[in-house]
């Protein structure tokens, strides 16, 4: 219900801009896996930190220096199925540092990801085991605060399909079954026997893609991709509120609805609901919570556009729980109030208009905007003015009708209850 095709080019696409750097990307599309889940992890550690001819750190980074390399590195966008590999190069544009040699620092990228340490048939053991060890420590480190355990808990109560609670946190037993092998089993799947997408984003012409076919082999040819990226969480018959106690000071109150029916179609109101509830200094949330009632010293909403949730977050006074709970679900009914939500979306059309004007001056916004054109990840804001200077008032109310109070979830601290009488 949720697939499309998207079709993309094997020749590299090139985007102009009139900065001083020229910025690289090879963009690998797979299907998610979960065994990936740890291994991809490692491999950003261990192809950014060395290769076959650059076997240790402190080689890696001496010569990666030594080519004036601004920044390297390697990120991954999960969406469901669909899994996105990211290597991006930044260096200096040749037009502005007479006599730099671009055509070494990217021959150097493309060993990055093409010629890594390897010894026969798996990576080498001793880099393999050191990263293995790190990532461990930093993963079970990261869970010891108040906002990645309560999230996590929060996680593992609202989500009973399984989309985001999947995550390292939830599946230990992969770091602790992971090796050598299978790693260079996985790096095999999601790069060698793989094409990449290619973009350059700079101030270069068309001899750049003679650079790049020099490194790549290249035909020109279409690709088509089947994406898959969004599975729906849809509301309980009766809505789970859950209060734990923990052993930190602060309490947080996390309040989710999910959508009756969900659809492709309804993303829009759920980023309009959220933007509404949350978005700028005049937000709903924070001056009914905050500036009028001072009922919460941080508050948040954000939208997992994948699951179809979204979540108001609220850092909280014990005692004040029900009320906050109240005042959002308030909220809520108010927007379907047509005068109100039509006042409410001016607002927002508003703050967005002069997130353009900021978003210019942004290196990057141009480069974004093709990315998620492309690749269908989301909306620019200047879609999002589009679409909500159009949107009909009677269809959002209808949507927000179909918003369900689906889980409550109290994660109570005890500051409270130690300073009752400061």
């Amino acid at each position: 219900m949720n697939k499309e095709l998207i079709t993309l080019k094997r020749e590299p696409y090139i985007i102009k801009n009139k900065y001083s750097t020229i910025d690289f990307f090879f963009i690998f599309p797979a299907l998610y896996k979960k065994e990936y889940m740890f291994y991809l992890l490692l491999l950003k550690q261990i192809l950014l930190n060395s290769s076959f001819l650059y076997k240790n750190e402190k080689l890696y980074k001496r010569k990666w220096e030594d080519l004036m390399i601004i920044s390297e590195s390697l990120t991954n966008k999960i969406l469901n199925n669909n899994l996105y590999l990211e290597f991006r190069l930044t260096v200096p544009n040749p037009k502005v540092i007479k006599n730099y040699d671009l055509e070494r620092a990217f021959s150097f990228f493309i060993n990055t990801i093409y010629k890594p340490n390897i010894v026969g048939n798996k990576f080498n053991k001793k880099v393999f085991e050191r990263e293995r060890t790190f990532l461990k420590e930093d993963i079970l480190m990261s869970l010891k605060n108040v906002y990645s355990e309560s999230y996590q808990k929060f996680l593992n109560l609202v989500d009973d399909k399984g989309i985001l609670k999947d995550n390292i946190y939830n599946n230990l037993d992969l770091i602790k079954n992971a090796n050598e092998y299978e790693l260079y089993d996985v790096y095999n799947e999601l790069i060698i026997n793989n094409k990449p997408i290619i973009m350059v984003y700079g101030d270069v012409d068309k001899s750049i893609v003679s650079l790049i076919k020099k490194y790549v082999n290249i035909k020109n040819e279409k690709v088509k991709l089947n994406i898959d990226y969004y599975n729906f969480l849809f509301p309980r018959e009766k809505c789970k509120y859950v209060i734990e106690n923990s052993k930190y000071n602060q309490s947080i109150l996390y309040v989710a609805y999910k959508v009756k029916k969900m659809n492709n179609n309804d993303l829009i109101y759920l980023n309009l609901i959220k933007n509404i509830l949350g978005i700028g200094a005049e937000s709903l949330i924070f001056k009914t919570l905050r500036v009028d009632s001072g009922l919460v010293y941080s508050c948040s909403t954000w939208c997992d556009s994948i699951s179809g949730l979204l979540v108001i977050e609220t850092y909280i006074n014990n005692n004040s729980s029900d009320i906050v709970l109240d005042k959002i679900k308030n909220l809520i009914d108010m927007l379907k109030n047509k005068e109100i939500l039509r006042k409410e979306i001016y607002r927002v059309l508003e703050s967005l208009k002069y997130s353009v004007i900021r978003k210019k001056d942004n290196k990057n916004k141009k480069l974004d905007d093709f990315i998620k054109y492309k690749f269908k990840f989301g909306f620019t804001i200047e879609k999002l003015i589009e679409k909500y200077s159009n949107l009909d008032l009677d269809l959002t109310i209808d949507f927000i009708n179909r918003l369900v109070l689906d889980t409550v979830y109290f994660y109570k601290g005890d500051f409270n209850e130690k300073n009752k009488n400061i």
